[in-house]
Protein backbone atom coordinates (compact mmCIF):
# COMPACT_ATOMS: atom_id res chain seq x y z
CA UNK A 1 0.00 0.00 0.00
CA UNK A 2 1.68 3.13 -0.64
CA UNK A 3 2.02 5.88 1.77
CA UNK A 4 -0.40 8.50 1.96
CA UNK A 5 2.12 11.09 2.15
CA UNK A 6 3.04 10.47 -1.95
CA UNK A 7 -0.46 10.87 -2.49
CA UNK A 8 -1.73 13.93 -3.93
CA UNK A 9 -5.26 14.53 -2.54
CA UNK A 10 -7.48 16.86 -4.91
CA UNK A 11 -8.57 20.14 -3.13
CA UNK A 12 -12.44 20.28 -2.64
CA UNK A 13 -13.61 24.50 -2.44
CA UNK A 14 -17.00 23.89 -3.66
CA UNK A 15 -17.32 23.52 -7.13
CA UNK A 16 -16.69 20.39 -9.84
CA UNK A 17 -17.94 17.94 -7.15
CA UNK A 18 -18.12 15.15 -9.37
CA UNK A 19 -14.87 14.99 -10.36
CA UNK A 20 -13.87 15.67 -6.87
CA UNK A 21 -15.32 12.57 -6.31
CA UNK A 22 -14.47 10.04 -8.77
CA UNK A 23 -10.46 11.04 -8.33
CA UNK A 24 -11.49 10.96 -4.13
CA UNK A 25 -12.98 7.10 -5.12
CA UNK A 26 -9.97 6.38 -6.94
CA UNK A 27 -7.53 7.15 -3.77
CA UNK A 28 -10.06 5.21 -1.57
CA UNK A 29 -9.74 2.09 -3.77
CA UNK A 30 -5.64 2.34 -4.36
CA UNK A 31 -5.17 2.66 -0.40
CA UNK A 32 -7.67 0.24 -0.04
CA UNK A 33 -10.10 1.55 2.01
CA UNK A 34 -13.09 2.17 0.17
CA UNK A 35 -14.83 -0.72 1.43
CA UNK A 36 -14.97 1.47 4.78
CA UNK A 37 -15.98 4.56 2.71
CA UNK A 38 -18.77 2.80 0.89
CA UNK A 39 -19.91 0.12 3.31
CA UNK A 40 -19.17 1.37 7.16
CA UNK A 41 -18.61 -0.83 9.89
CA UNK A 42 -20.46 -1.83 13.05
CA UNK A 43 -18.92 -1.55 16.78
CA UNK A 44 -20.04 -3.71 19.06
CA UNK A 45 -21.79 -2.63 21.66
CA UNK A 46 -19.93 -1.22 24.89
CA UNK A 47 -19.46 -4.59 27.23
CA UNK A 48 -20.29 -6.85 24.48
CA UNK A 49 -17.49 -10.12 24.50
CA UNK A 50 -15.70 -9.99 21.15
CA UNK A 51 -14.34 -13.17 19.83
CA UNK A 52 -10.56 -12.66 18.49
CA UNK A 53 -11.10 -12.92 14.78
CA UNK A 54 -14.05 -10.56 15.26
CA UNK A 55 -11.62 -8.26 17.19
CA UNK A 56 -8.96 -8.38 14.53
CA UNK A 57 -11.51 -7.44 11.84
CA UNK A 58 -12.97 -4.63 13.98
CA UNK A 59 -8.87 -3.08 15.11
CA UNK A 60 -7.98 -3.03 10.62
CA UNK A 61 -11.86 -1.50 10.02
CA UNK A 62 -10.88 1.10 12.79
CA UNK A 63 -7.70 1.87 11.20
CA UNK A 64 -9.18 1.88 8.08
CA UNK A 65 -11.61 4.26 8.92
CA UNK A 66 -9.18 6.89 10.50
CA UNK A 67 -7.24 6.46 7.14
CA UNK A 68 -10.42 7.09 5.00
CA UNK A 69 -11.02 9.86 7.58
CA UNK A 70 -7.82 11.63 6.74
CA UNK A 71 -7.94 11.53 3.45
CA UNK A 72 -11.13 13.34 3.36
CA UNK A 73 -10.10 15.98 5.49
CA UNK A 74 -7.01 16.33 3.19
CA UNK A 75 -9.89 16.76 0.38
CA UNK A 76 -11.83 19.63 2.16
CA UNK A 77 -11.53 22.68 2.41
CA UNK A 78 -10.88 25.15 5.29
CA UNK A 79 -14.42 26.84 4.45
CA UNK A 80 -16.04 23.50 4.18
CA UNK A 81 -14.35 21.60 6.94
CA UNK A 82 -17.66 22.04 9.44
CA UNK A 83 -19.55 19.33 7.44
CA UNK A 84 -17.23 16.13 8.25
CA UNK A 85 -14.70 17.22 11.21
CA UNK A 86 -17.08 16.17 14.19
CA UNK A 87 -17.96 12.93 12.42
CA UNK A 88 -16.24 10.20 12.93
CA UNK A 89 -17.21 7.36 10.37
CA UNK A 90 -15.85 7.99 6.92
CA UNK A 91 -19.09 6.39 5.54
CA UNK A 92 -21.08 8.96 7.33
CA UNK A 93 -18.90 12.23 6.23
CA UNK A 94 -19.16 11.07 2.84
CA UNK A 95 -22.79 10.06 2.02
CA UNK A 96 -23.33 13.71 3.70
CA UNK A 97 -21.32 15.34 1.22
CA UNK A 98 -22.31 13.19 -1.59
CA UNK A 99 -26.01 13.86 -0.38
CA UNK A 100 -25.43 17.50 0.11
CA UNK A 101 -23.43 18.29 -3.44
CA UNK A 102 -25.39 16.20 -6.00
CA UNK A 103 -28.94 16.73 -4.51
CA UNK A 104 -32.15 14.40 -4.56
CA UNK A 105 -32.82 11.85 -7.63
CA UNK A 106 -36.21 14.28 -8.19
CA UNK A 107 -33.64 17.77 -8.08
CA UNK A 108 -30.84 15.80 -10.73
CA UNK A 109 -34.29 15.10 -12.78
CA UNK A 110 -35.25 18.59 -13.15
CA UNK A 111 -31.91 19.56 -13.66
CA UNK A 112 -31.13 17.20 -16.26
CA UNK A 113 -34.17 17.91 -18.10
CA UNK A 114 -33.03 21.88 -18.34
CA UNK A 115 -29.38 20.74 -19.46
CA UNK A 116 -30.64 18.68 -22.09
CA UNK A 117 -32.59 21.59 -23.67
CA UNK A 118 -29.49 23.66 -23.54
CA UNK A 119 -27.73 20.96 -25.40
CA UNK A 120 -30.46 20.93 -28.04
CA UNK A 121 -30.82 24.26 -28.48
CA UNK A 122 -26.43 24.29 -28.99
CA UNK A 123 -25.07 26.36 -31.36
CA UNK A 124 -20.82 27.24 -32.42
CA UNK A 125 -20.73 31.04 -32.33
CA UNK A 126 -18.97 33.36 -34.84
CA UNK A 127 -16.21 34.08 -32.77
CA UNK A 128 -15.64 30.52 -31.28
CA UNK A 129 -12.81 28.36 -32.29
CA UNK A 130 -12.88 24.55 -32.72
CA UNK A 131 -11.57 24.03 -29.64
CA UNK A 132 -13.43 26.67 -27.27
CA UNK A 133 -16.95 24.85 -28.76
CA UNK A 134 -15.75 21.32 -28.23
CA UNK A 135 -14.81 22.37 -24.42
CA UNK A 136 -18.23 24.03 -24.48
CA UNK A 137 -19.62 21.43 -25.50
CA UNK A 138 -18.03 18.26 -23.72
CA UNK A 139 -18.36 20.43 -20.58
CA UNK A 140 -22.42 20.60 -21.05
CA UNK A 141 -22.23 16.54 -21.78
CA UNK A 142 -20.14 15.93 -18.79
CA UNK A 143 -22.93 17.89 -16.56
CA UNK A 144 -25.34 15.79 -18.43
CA UNK A 145 -23.97 12.74 -17.86
CA UNK A 146 -23.30 13.73 -13.92
CA UNK A 147 -27.01 13.62 -13.67
CA UNK A 148 -28.07 10.35 -15.36
CA UNK A 149 -27.63 10.64 -18.37
CA UNK A 150 -26.17 8.47 -20.49
CA UNK A 151 -25.32 10.00 -23.44
CA UNK A 152 -23.25 8.04 -26.58
CA UNK A 153 -19.84 9.81 -27.98
CA UNK A 154 -21.45 8.57 -31.24
CA UNK A 155 -24.41 10.76 -30.83
CA UNK A 156 -22.22 13.90 -29.73
CA UNK A 157 -20.15 13.39 -32.68
CA UNK A 158 -23.59 13.55 -34.67
CA UNK A 159 -24.85 16.41 -33.19
CA UNK A 160 -21.63 18.02 -33.58
CA UNK A 161 -21.31 18.11 -37.29
CA UNK A 162 -25.30 18.82 -37.73
CA UNK A 163 -24.66 22.00 -35.80
CA UNK A 164 -21.21 23.47 -37.17
CA UNK A 165 -21.66 26.73 -38.82
CA UNK A 166 -21.54 26.32 -43.01
CA UNK A 167 -17.82 27.30 -43.56
CA UNK A 168 -17.27 24.00 -42.10
CA UNK A 169 -19.92 22.05 -44.62
CA UNK A 170 -17.24 20.81 -47.13
CA UNK A 171 -15.52 18.76 -44.13
CA UNK A 172 -18.88 17.67 -42.82
CA UNK A 173 -19.67 16.22 -46.17
CA UNK A 174 -16.58 14.58 -46.62
CA UNK A 175 -16.92 13.10 -43.20
CA UNK A 176 -19.93 11.66 -43.98
CA UNK A 177 -19.30 10.13 -46.69
CA UNK A 178 -16.33 8.58 -45.80
CA UNK A 179 -19.02 6.42 -43.11
CA UNK A 180 -16.76 7.41 -40.46
CA UNK A 181 -19.43 9.08 -37.99
CA UNK A 182 -20.16 5.78 -36.28
CA UNK A 183 -17.26 4.92 -35.25
CA UNK A 184 -15.15 8.10 -35.04
CA UNK A 185 -14.00 9.41 -31.46
CA UNK A 186 -14.42 12.79 -30.15
CA UNK A 187 -10.70 13.41 -30.20
CA UNK A 188 -10.08 12.22 -33.93
CA UNK A 189 -13.38 14.84 -34.79
CA UNK A 190 -11.86 17.36 -33.33
CA UNK A 191 -8.41 17.17 -34.29
CA UNK A 192 -9.82 16.82 -38.13
CA UNK A 193 -11.65 19.72 -37.95
CA UNK A 194 -8.94 21.61 -35.58
CA UNK A 195 -6.56 20.56 -38.80
CA UNK A 196 -9.39 22.12 -41.55
CA UNK A 197 -9.82 25.08 -39.30
CA UNK A 198 -6.13 26.21 -39.60
CA UNK A 199 -5.96 25.26 -43.19
CA UNK A 200 -9.06 27.86 -43.52
CA UNK A 201 -7.28 30.37 -41.44
CA UNK A 202 -4.36 30.17 -43.43
CA UNK A 203 -6.16 30.85 -46.58
CA UNK A 204 -7.53 34.07 -45.18
CA UNK A 205 -4.27 35.08 -44.35
CA UNK A 206 -3.11 34.71 -47.65
CA UNK A 207 -5.84 36.31 -49.26
CA UNK A 208 -5.42 39.53 -46.99
CA UNK A 209 -1.44 39.69 -47.90
CA UNK A 210 -2.60 39.66 -51.82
Amino acid sequence: MTSLSSIKVPLFEGKNFEHWRLQMENIFTYQEVWDIVKDGYVEPVEGAVVEEAAQTLLTENIKKNFKATYIIHQGIHESLMERVIYIKQAKAAWDGLVSYYTGSDKVKKVRLQTLKRKYELLQMETTETISDFFSKTLNLVNDMKNNGDTIEDSSIVEKILKILPEKFESKVTAIEKCNTVATMTLNELLGSLQAYEQRLQEKIVAAKQV
